[in-house]
């Protein structure tokens, strides 16, 4: 996820044109939720343990 990221990441920077604050904490508030989700879902439907 953590490369996903910086490609989301890459293509957000590119059509903003802010200063860099306020480009990370865009990017952070639209990011992070996407990882929290993403590793949720992981391990509810993928890492499941098998008894």
């Amino acid at each position: 996820m953590g490369l996903v990221s910086l490609f989301i990441a890459r293509y957000i920077r590119s059509l903003i044109d802010y200063s860099i604050g306020v480009e990370i904490l865009i990017c952070s508030i639209i990011i992070l939720p996407m990882y929290y989700f993403a590793r949720k879902a992981l391990v509810k439907y993928f890492l499941k343990q098998v008894d």
